[in-house]
């Protein structure tokens, strides 16, 4: 009988990924980024069209995250046992529910049932998309975290200009909610005819979510992550849900300049994100993280101390720029140092940030009822001290490097051992 042996580091061969399937991952964060550009500048008028205040709003709109962040972390679960395939359907298929439920008559009951409905929709789509970009990063010859970052900035733009026109020209804000569900549509059928990635994680450690849970507890880097990812979430959502209403409720602008303040966000945004790799090469992502943190507290003080509607547009873009780096930098450093199966720690990460960006919703929308919306903005400048704070406690590059080499030979002793089990059991 001849011996069977587990294969050497070096002759170890990573599965490569389908051709197609960068350009899918990319499609998914873009549609993803044209929901929030384009919610963002219709949110005023459904606003008008239930007769709620702003703070009313802000209370309808926590349901979104509450109702996300269970649903995340089912997603993350099943998303490990099940496949790349059917956790992406079903978060696409919400939010083509979310989008239907407001075409028709509203009401606050109907809108608080779409809020829901796109909670739990975004939730699951978020923790697919994510999980898969990481898979993807880990195998890929060269990083892409920021490029797919930046196509939901890049679809970000698209949404909030083109719901901007279209709105100024008189199209129903229910007619262009019936074509983003027409897009979602389309990316049914595109998750099922286009291979996803290849998972980096073990059956072992996909079984063991349990210990996945204990390991990220006990990992001070994640715990640290985990505050830097919410408040980059939060900042985003922030800007996203509520940056369009100052510029149209405070400062009064048009609804195409009001989506154009928000797209310029994201235009900086999409910019930074494809040049951050390049710092990150040079400086590591601690101090990358470090100067993002600082520049969001100057910036968003800059911005706030104006009403004048150039220089806050002005200040909106170099705030799209100093945050651009600041989520998928942590997640770089995610992948470089999380434990366990993919699926269930992104879901875990993204619930947490959702929960902060609950909590946050109810308190700007608080806070601008009774003092203003200008003043509640500085809420960004807290979370840019949070992220500096945060990141100056973090491992430097070259403890992070230590890290990604050891789980890559644990990754490795794990299919040796799994590999060799097998032959036992064939051979006895």
């Amino acid at each position: 009988m001849t011996a069977t042996l587990a294969p050497s580091p070096s002759a170890h061969v990573e599965p490569p990924h389908h051709p197609l399937t960068f350009w899918l991952i990319a499609a998914q964060f873009a549609i993803f980024g044209v929901t929030f550009a384009m919610i963002s500048v219709l949110w005023k008028d459904i606003i008008l069209a239930v007769h709620i205040s702003e703070a009313t709003f802000g209370r309808i709109l926590a349901a979104m995250p509450v109702a996300g962040v269970p649903v995340m972390l089912l997603g993350g679960y099943l998303g490990d046992r099940i496949g790349p395939r059917l956790v992406p359907t079903l978060g696409t298929a919400l939010m083509i529910a979310f989008c239907l439920t407001l075409v028709g008559p509203i009401s606050v009951a109907l809108l608080l049932l779409a809020v829901i409905c796109q909670g739990g929709g975004a939730g699951i789509y978020d923790v697919g998309i994510n999980a898969a970009a990481v898979d993807y990063e880990r195998r890929s010859p060269r990083s892409v975290l920021n490029t797919l970052h930046a196509c939901f900035n890049a679809g970000a733009v698209t949404g909030a200009i083109g719901t901007g026109v279209l709105r100024s020209v008189g199209v129903p804000y229910q007619a262009i909610l019936a074509g983003l569900a027409a897009l979602y549509g389309l990316m049914l059928v595109a998750i099922w005819r286009i291979p996803p990635p290849v998972q980096t994680s073990h059956a072992t450690q996909k079984r063991d979510w349990r210990g996945t849970l204990r390991e990220m507890r006990a990992n001070r880097t994640m715990r640290l992550i985990a505050i830097i990812l919410c408040c980059g979430l939060v900042i985003e959502g922030t800007m996203g849900t509520w940056a369009t209403l100052y510029l149209r409720a405070d400062i009064g602008l048009a609804a195409w300049i009001g989506g154009i303040g928000y797209a310029v966000f994201n235009v900086t945004m999409t910019i930074g994100r494809l040049m951050n790799q390049r710092l990150l090469a040079r400086i590591g992502p601690r101090a990358a993280l470090i100067g993002a943190g600082c520049a969001i507290v100057v910036v968003n003080a800059l911005t706030l101390l104006t009403r004048q509607p150039g220089f806050v547009i002005l200040g909106f873009g170099a705030l799209g720029v100093v945050t651009a780096g600041v989520f998928p930098t942590g997640f770089i450093v995610v992948g470089r140092v999380a434990p366990g199966a993919m699926g269930l720690v992104s879901g875990v990460l993204l619930a947490l940030a959702n929960l902060a960006w609950a909590a946050s919703s109810p308190l700007v929308g608080g806070i601008a009822d009774a003092l203003s919306l200008r003043l509640a903005l500085g809420i960004l400048g807290i979370l840019g001290a949070t992220v500096a704070f945060c990141a100056l406690r973090l491992p430097d590059q070259h403890h992070m490097e230590q890290a990604t080499s050891s789980q890559e030979h644990s990754s490795h002793d794990l299919s040796c051992i799994m590999c060799a089990e097998v032959h036992d059991g064939t051979n006895g």
